[in-house]
């Protein structure tokens, strides 16, 4: 599975991330700094070169050259990405599910996939119950008539 598969739950500060440096570069600034305000450098002083050292670091220095020219200046939230992280986990473990079920038993499976993905069995059951989800839930519900 490939974070491409849910680029469309990202928010919208990564996917203009991930269309400038691509998915795995973005995919590793949010691990390296997911969850807190990152001050893109401009490189004009050491502060600068020192922050853009630990970008190039983080994502590689292409990466972090176009991260300069798109944002460079700015400080910007690198978000956590759990919605998209969470829908990728699940859809791994609805497709070794279906994997394992090949050969073994459904309770076997899940038990399997608790250990793996450490979790309850339940939490299992409940992911194994839903069907992937194709962009951000609707902040209101539709009205019926």
């Amino acid at each position: 599975m490939d974070l491409s598969d849910v680029k469309n739950l990202l928010p919208a500060l990564i996917r203009s991330v991930v269309d400038a440096i691509g998915i795995a570069a973005a995919l590793k600034l949010v691990e390296q700094f997911g969850g807190s305000t990152f001050p893109v450098p401009m490189r004009k002083n050491a502060a600068g070169e020192i922050r853009y050292q630990a970008l190039a670091e983080a994502v590689g220095e292409a990466a972090a050259s176009s991260l300069v020219q798109l944002l460079g200046g700015q400080e910007i939230y690198v978000p956590l990405c759990s919605m998209a992280l969470r829908e990728l986990r699940d859809r791994q473990i609805r497709a070794d599910f279906d994997e394992i079920t090949r050969e073994h038993s459904a309770l076997h499976a899940v038990a399997t996939l608790a250990v793996r993905f450490r979790m309850s069995d339940r939490q299992v059951w409940r992911i194994l119950n839903q069907t992937d989800r194709d962009g951000p839930p609707r902040e209101t519900q539709a009205t019926l008539f």
